[in-house]
C-alpha cells in the first residue's frame, strides 16, 4: 500500500487518472489497463485498475484517487497479487473506510 497527496488537486479525479493512464504504459511491465470509475467518496473521486508484471509475478493494482478539500488530494494505492486479489479486497475496503485525511472542506 502506498498513500500519496497533493496541495493541489485537480477537481475532477476521473479525469485526472484518464490523463495519466496513457504513460502508465511506459513505466511498468505488461501493464494491462482494466478500468477508471468514479466512486462516491468526498468531493471527488475515481478508482484506477491495472495490473502489471513485477519480479514474474502478476500484480493487480488499485489507485484510488480523490479530493477533501480545496488543498488536498490523495491517492491510496493497492498493490496484491493477482492470485490473492479477491481475498484481500475486503482489506483494501477496511483500509480506505478507516483513512482519516488531514483537511477537509
Amino acid at each position: 500500500m502506498l498513500v500519496q497527496w497533493t496541495s493541489r488537486p485537480q477537481p475532477d479525479a476521473e479525469a485526472d487518472w484518464r490523463s495519466q493512464e496513457p504513460a502508465r504504459k511506459n513505466r511498468v511491465r505488461n501493464y494491462e489497463f482494466i478500468s477508471i470509475k468514479p466512486c462516491d467518496w468526498y468531493r471527488t473521486c475515481a478508482d484506477w485498475e491495472w495490473k502489471e508484471t513485477r519480479d514474474n509475478t502478476r500484480i493487480h493494482v488499485r489507485n484510488r484517487g480523490f479530493v477533501t478539500a480545496s488543498n488536498r488530494g490523495y491517492a491510496i494505492r493497492w498493490e496484491v497479487a493477482e492470485k490473492d486479489w479477491q481475498a484481500e479486497l475486503a482489506t483494501f475496503d477496511q483500509i480506505v473506510k478507516g483513512f482519516k485525511p488531514d483537511r477537509r472542506n
